[in-house]
């Protein structure tokens, strides 16, 4: 039931490509209408942000997550309820994060005390429990939100009793907890901001999500989360813009660097290596990226060089590529905005392509001039 129970989550994360835009539109407008019948407490945004998250499950799939997710929500509520309690630093903190500072501008960290809090450290005082219990009547015993709520709880209690954080950043508006988790803030008195930190396309996933703020990489993610229902502010920061001037000084003329995702089909890397041969005989310096989290594809790949990446951060791999090839990839606007000269690739998966269009793809949308590399193969 485990295996089922990943496989079911994993559903849950990611977007829908069977399902297109103007279906799960229908679905969004829908799920609003009933939204608008309960109040402003942003534990309902979490309730239909899940809603619009399950909305395609099967029923069996509903039940293994309920099951999994009730056992998997009390043994977090224990377990962090009874660690070894947090010792409280005597220098207090301005923000708490989980992920990486990366994704923050140099100008919002400017003077600001952070600490990373470590996906292992979580704790829980009774009151929390009291409100969770509380939480979970409300949602009428919704397991499956609450289990992925009480983790997040528990780490933002305990960076509130080690370094007394006046501020959570987070990545999370792809989990339907964050409405839940905006209440807690807001009952211990601290704001819960949100940032963007991967390519963003229209999708029922990210519906209803819940933030103080929420800082988006440009006025395009802006309009796309207002479709999508967001409730808050939404703020343009760029984190990677700032470095444009060194990239367009360091950049070597005629290099490549495609970006590969490490999902692609034996086909599609058929193609690729294809184009990438194609490339080279017109004179490039190609080279090949493997995707720093999915498996390794660019070994099935003949006659290329690969990036040797580690101990370089990916803002010092786009500064060494005038061009910058990928078939959808948050590298391509990270690269955009420093500089590079962005090719979508529309040639090895077309499929892709018409459902990137359909959900609003950021390069499809800008006015600016965008290669395409069925263009870049004609130059």
């Amino acid at each position: 039931m485990l295996k089922y129970y990943k496989l079911i989550k994993q559903k849950i994360i990611s977007i829908n490509w069977g399902v297109t835009w103007e279906e799960e539109e229908k679905i969004l407008k829908e799920l609003s209408l009933q939204r608008k019948n309960f109040d402003d407490s942003y534990i309902y945004d979490s309730i239909f942000q899940f809603k619009a998250q399950v909305y395609f499950l099967k029923n069996t799939d509903k039940i293994i997550l309920w099951i999994v997710s009730m056992f998997g929500f009390f043994i977090l509520l224990l377990k962090n309820f009874f660690p070894k309690k947090s010792i409280k630093e005597k220098n207090t903190y301005d923000i708490a994060y989980f992920y990486s500072k990366t994704i923050f501008s140099n100008e919002l960290v400017k003077g600001k005390r952070l600490v990373y809090i470590e996906p292992r450290k979580g704790e829980l005082l009774f009151r929390d429990i009291v409100y969770l219990l509380g939480v979970l009547v409300k949602t009428q015993f919704n397991f499956g939100l609450l289990a992925i709520s009480v983790y997040r709880i528990a780490q933002i209690r305990y960076a509130i009793e080690a370094y007394n954080v006046k501020s959570v950043w987070v990545n999370m508006e792809y989990s339907a907890s964050c409405g839940i988790v905006r209440d807690f803030c807001h009952h211990e008195c601290i704001e819960l901001n949100n940032f963007m930190h991967g390519e963003k396309l229209l999708t029922l996933r990210d519906a209803f999500c819940s933030f103080d703020k929420f800082y988006v990489w440009d006025l395009h993610y802006k309009g796309m989360f207002e479709e999508l229902m967001f409730k808050g502010e939404i703020i343009i920061d760029n984190p990677f813009s700032i470095c444009g001037n060194k990239k367009k000084k360091f950049k070597s003329k005629n290099s490549v660097c495609y970006f590969l995702k490490g999902i692609e089909s034996p086909e599609e890397l058929r193609i690729i290596n294809e184009v990438l041969s194609n490339i080279t005989r017109k004179g490039y310096f190609v080279k090949v990226k493997d995707h720093p989290r999915q498996k390794v594809c660019s070994n099935k790949l003949k006659g290329v060089s690969i990036l040797e990446s580690e101990g370089k951060d990916i803002s010092e791999i786009l500064c060494e590529n005038e061009y910058i090839i990928a078939q959808y990839s948050t590298v391509l606007i990270q690269g955009w905005s420093m500089g590079s000269k962005v090719v979508i690739d529309d040639v090895s998966n077309e499929t892709l392509i018409k459902e990137l269009e359909d959900r609003s793809y950021f390069f499809f949308k800008k006015k600016e001039k965008i290669y395409r590399l069925s263009e870049f193969l004609s130059k």
